[in-house]
């Protein structure tokens, strides 16, 4: 196995950092908003979201220790999924970007309801109008 050099190491933890403050912002924008909005289902979100976070921090953590290909393949494809595609385009696009979209469009309701029925959409944010 090939040595880690210190470069490599600095952004590995630079990368561990960057895992650690998706999921702790991630945590604190759904127990809040979950607390406020009286949605018990986003309380999930850090129980889901540890299990990836883990796996990418641990497999990380291997590939500091022995430069193991495949730990840093299997950190980065974890982080990509869970972080860039799981949190980042699904829920991001969808649970914000979309939504805040077509509320500011002034869209038909019924287009905010199909992916989660049980959702607030339409905001009631009277300032806004």
């Amino acid at each position: 196995m090939k040595a880690v050099t210190q470069t490599t190491r600095r952004l590995a933890n630079r990368t561990a950092l960057a895992i650690l403050t998706a999921y702790g912002l991630t945590t604190v924008h759904h127990i809040y908003g979950g607390i406020v909005d009286g949605a018990p289902n986003r309380l999930r979100v850090p129980f889901i979201m540890a299990l990836p976070s883990l796996v990418a921090l641990g497999s990380l953590h291997r590939y500091k220790r022995t430069g193991s290909r495949a730990a840093l393949a299997a950190s980065s494809t974890v982080a990509v999924l869970a972080w860039v595609v799981l949190s980042g385009l699904v829920h991001g696009g969808y649970a914000h970007a979309y939504k805040d979209i077509l509320f500011l469009a002034d869209g038909p309701p019924q287009l905010y309801y199909p992916l989660n029925p049980d959702e607030h959409y339409p905001p009631t944010i009277s300032f806004l109008r």
